[in-house]
């Protein structure tokens, strides 16, 4: 299950950390670490962090609505896709998988 509203703004607020230690390594290190780790790694956390303020947004459209899509609500209208990317699609929605 992909969590409550708290829980993503716990990830954020992990990533943006992350982030953080990171730039703050790669200007240190400018240049000794091979292969383009850290810009790799900014690029992945920058775009699971968009996703998750993406997926926040759409969870408070889809909660103003008169009647809510639980499936819509839970992975953000799709925008947790890019940080479930590794999830089967039982554990993002696993109602969905129980039905006979």
């Amino acid at each position: 299950m992909i969590g409550t509203n708290h829980d993503l703004k716990s990830m954020r607020e992990a990533i943006d950390s992350e982030i953080l230690r990171l730039t703050a390594l790669e200007r240190v290190r400018r240049g000794q670490v091979e292969g383009g780790y850290m810009e790799d790694r900014l690029s992945i956390l920058s775009r699971e962090r968009r996703a998750i303020g993406v997926a926040l947004v759409n969870r408070q459209i889809e909660a103003s609505r008169k009647i809510v899509s639980f499936s819509k609500w839970v992975d953000g209208n799709g925008a947790l896709g890019v940080v479930l990317g590794h999830a089967s699609e039982a554990e993002i929605h696993p109602a969905a998988h129980t039905r006979g």
